[in-house]
């Protein structure tokens, strides 16, 4: 599993940076897992990329269903759009696990606040109903990257 200055490597320095840029600032990422249908299933999701070990932190619904689907597999893609004519996208491809239950909350995890602070308020209210509807911390962590 390569750490974040290795999962870009094999990209001409510019991309590679444009990545990691876009892992910083994008908004909003689409994680995929197999359904028990063995049906691809994305969906958008808050993430937090952890630019020194490479992982990325998501936050889910206890009710969500990919809660079961990454017990059966692990395997899981994260993508972030293109820019609307095919460019500009990444997809990293790697492991999704369960954190324990003492990690913090989204609304007392210091870096994930900054970033989705005005989105919590905007539309849940707050941070606290956001945190108590998106409970269970996940953990991406990515083996490859492709893009452009």
């Amino acid at each position: 599993m390569p750490a974040a200055s290795g999962l870009f490597a094999h990209y001409e320095p510019d991309t590679a940076r444009r990545f990691r840029d876009r892992l910083r600032t994008d908004r909003i990422a689409w994680l995929t897992l197999t359904a028990d249908s063995g049906m691809p299933q994305p969906g958008p999701v808050w993430f937090l990329w952890a630019e020194e070990s490479g992982d990325v932190l998501i936050y889910s619904r206890s009710t969500a269903r990919r809660l079961d689907w990454i017990t059966r597999s692990d395997q899981a893609s994260l993508h972030l759009n293109d820019d609307g004519q095919g460019h500009d996208y990444l997809v990293l491809t790697g492991a999704l696990r369960r954190l324990n239950t003492d990690y913090p909350a989204p609304d007392r995890h210091d870096a994930f606040l900054s970033k989705y602070r005005p989105l919590m308020e905007s539309v849940f209210g707050d941070p606290a109903r956001y945190a108590a509807m998106f409970s269970v911390p996940l953990i991406f962590t990515p083996h490859r990257a492709r893009g452009h």
